[in-house]
């Protein structure tokens, strides 16, 4: 496929073939390199590319806060990257209440910076997504760090995960990553799921309630 904008040509297929034979992490993605590979401290393996995530994302959604982070390739073709995780090292949830206050919520960001900060220390650069912090803050949790009450049940959910698999659509390649903390017994035991050839159940998704919503016209 060619896209001409004005007077540059972007040929997409040349771009993918020189992309290839580039160092990801320092670890060598070209076709026919070693797909078991440790550098800098990161342990990077090569699996097999799934266009669809979602097969992947079968294997692994049973461990506790599974997080499938979605391009939303194939159904777009604007996304590059799918990140996979599960089973995190560490948890960190908060739920407000009325008397939640600037304090607790900057203890609870300081709490995440020190566990982070151990986690430092041999990510990649050229990778999306080693290992870290990922999950979801509630906008209301910035309530309480303008000395507002935060409603009832405003959350946050961030895990710190310290391995993750990651899908390159453009590159057409699938990379189990994991930190150097990560022992090989634990190693191996996401790897022997993540390769198990047998289907995976595939419960039909169901809703066990009506969708309500959580702040009304008035409120908002």
């Amino acid at each position: 496929v060619t896209i001409r904008l004005t007077s540059v040509e972007v040929n997409f297929d040349a771009v993918r073939g020189a992309l290839k034979d580039i160092n990801v992490g320092g670890v060598n993605t070209a076709p026919g390199a070693s797909t078991s590979l440790k550098t800098s401290a990161l342990h990077i393996e090569e699996l097999p590319y799934r266009p669809d995530s979602c097969d992947w994302f079968e294997r692994i959604r049973d461990l506790p806060e599974a997080l499938f982070l979605d391009s939303g390739f194939p159904h777009s073709r604007r996304g590059r990257y799918d990140i996979l995780l599960a089973d995190p090292i560490e948890r960190f949830h908060l739920t407000c209440s009325n008397t939640t206050s600037y304090e607790d919520i900057c203890r609870y960001f300081r709490d995440i910076g020190r566990a982070c900060t151990r986690l430092a220390e041999g990510a990649g650069d050229t990778l999306p997504f080693c290992g870290g912090l990922a999950g979801y803050l509630d906008y209301d949790l910035g309530l309480p760090l303008q000395y507002l009450q935060p409603p009832p049940g405003a959350s946050a959910r961030v895990n710190l995960y310290d391995w993750s698999l990651v899908q390159d659509h453009l590159l057409g390649r699938c990379l189990f990553v994991s930190l150097p903390g990560v022992g090989s017994r634990r190693r191996n035991a996401l790897l022997r799921r993540l390769r198990d050839t047998r289907a995976p159940a595939n419960d039909d998704f169901q809703l066990l309630g009506s969708f309500e919503a959580n702040l009304g016209d008035t409120s908002y």
